[in-house]
């Protein structure tokens, strides 16, 4: 009976301290990173015969669904453009205005602010900023 009961508490140890594993907690997922976009510009002539910018991103990571852009000028001055959550391929050109539309030019640091979702996979939302450098004669002089 000695024996049993040994066999049953060395069986019993075994099971309770041999069976784990070094892990602690549930495994988190691997990080998703968020898209990376490239910001283009073109001269334009606006209404009026200012000189004017037109936009253009393109993401060169994933497929993604654009959501919005947030066009910020050097003055800080901000315009929402909504672009439908429109699916934009990898590495395929976006407006970030209307068509014969564009923005006032001012030399300076730009930012654009996509926000969308991810096309396939996690189809995670993300929100990422780039920065545009404009340079020349600014509007006014």
């Amino acid at each position: 009976m000695k024996n049993i009961l040994l066999i049953i508490s060395i069986a019993f140890l075994v099971a309770f301290f041999g069976c784990s594993d070094d892990k602690e907690g549930p495994v988190e997922p691997p990080a998703d990173n968020p898209p990376t976009f490239t910001v283009f510009s073109q001269g334009v002539t606006l209404t009026g015969g200012q000189a004017g910018l037109q936009f253009f991103g393109r993401c060169e990571t994933d497929d993604v669904n654009m959501i919005s852009v947030r066009v910020t000028n050097p003055a800080n001055q901000s315009v929402e453009y909504n672009l439908g959550n429109a699916l934009s391929l990898r590495g395929q050109n976006f407006a970030c205005q209307d068509p014969n539309q564009g923005y006032y030019k001012y030399t300076g640091t730009w930012t654009l602010t996509f926000r969308g979702n991810k096309a396939a996979g996690t189809k995670s939302s993300f929100e990422v900023s780039v920065q545009h450098a404009i340079t020349g004669k600014e509007v006014g002089e």
